[in-house]
């Protein structure tokens, strides 16, 4: 049985005066346990209405600023997409394939964040292995995959469906550089340049082989470890800055490392770019 779950607006420590949209794990879990699938939502969400929904994993990591056990969404990723007329259903870490069928998704939102990806993913294999989060990122790639739906991720989201196709990962990316050097800067500050394959999708997407970024990571994919996946961006340091799949399972099937909300917060047009192109490859489906 389907329960509706509202997402409501909470404010937490550090997050630039700007409320995230938050619901606490125990309702969550309270439906689960009581026989019912979460349908969890933000305010104003029409079941009727004709726009396609895209499934939006959501975020639940421990940090000093909230509860551990609150899923929540940074406003950026929800804007982006409702400015361009998406329905967005969140996801939660449990009955994930009965949330997806659920929900009958057109497209998928993999965001960021701060969580393990598998062990042997990584070249030097670190001693955590992939947490609930983790596989709960891999459970919703399988069936994008599966479904053969548009895919976006960000960050973190765009180094799970790399190694979820092969490719390896690196930690540490900022150990002994300068502060200005480093991939690790405030959210809304432009922090390098990136230079765009000319044959890949990104540049059909956004007609430039260098544009500006911000940055917010301290995790890489490996060059020459890339698996099914090929590179469509680095850093001016090398760094990869976007990928794409060799064989993707749908027309738009991409990862960028920086954060477009934030700058489409800024308006910024080759953010807007890329959701757009992601939305209307959503509305083929």
């Amino acid at each position: 049985m389907k329960q509706y779950i509202e997402l409501s607006p909470r404010f937490y420590p550090g997050d630039d005066k700007t409320p995230q949209w938050a619901v606490d794990g125990e309702t969550v879990s309270k439906a689960i346990a009581e026989g019912n699938i979460p349908q969890i939502v933000l305010p104003g969400f029409d079941e009727n209405a004709k726009s396609p929904v895209v499934a939006v994993i959501l975020a639940q990591e421990p940090t000093p600023e909230k509860p551990q056990n609150d899923y929540c969404i940074h406003p950026d990723y929800v804007n982006a997409l409702q400015s361009l007329n998406m329905r967005l259903v969140m996801i939660a870490y449990d009955k994930i394939n009965e949330q997806l069928r659920q929900a009958a998704p057109k497209g998928i939102f993999l965001i960021g964040g701060a969580f393990n990806s598998p062990a042997d993913w990584y070249e030097e294999r670190p001693e955590e292995d992939v947490d609930k989060r983790g596989k709960a990122y891999l459970k919703i790639i399988a069936y994008a995959k599966k479904h053969k739906l548009p895919t976006l991720g960000i960050c973190a989201g765009h180094q799970m469906i790399a190694g979820s196709e092969g490719a390896k990962l690196m930690k540490g990316i900022n150990n002994g550089l300068p502060a200005d050097k480093s991939h690790k800067q405030p959210a809304y500050q432009i922090a390098h340049q990136v230079h765009i394959e000319p044959d890949s999708r990104l540049y059909k997407i956004i007609g430039k082989e260098k544009i500006a970024t911000n940055s917010s990571h301290t995790e890489a994919l490996i060059g020459h470890q890339m698996g099914k996946c090929t590179i469509s961006a680095r850093a001016e340091d090398g760094i990869i800055e976007a990928m794409e799949l060799k064989h993707p399972w749908n027309s738009f099937v991409l990862g960028v490392q920086w954060h477009p909300e934030r700058l489409l917060r800024l308006g910024d047009e080759n953010s807007l770019k890329i959701f757009k192109a992601f939305v209307e490859a959503v509305k083929e489906q």
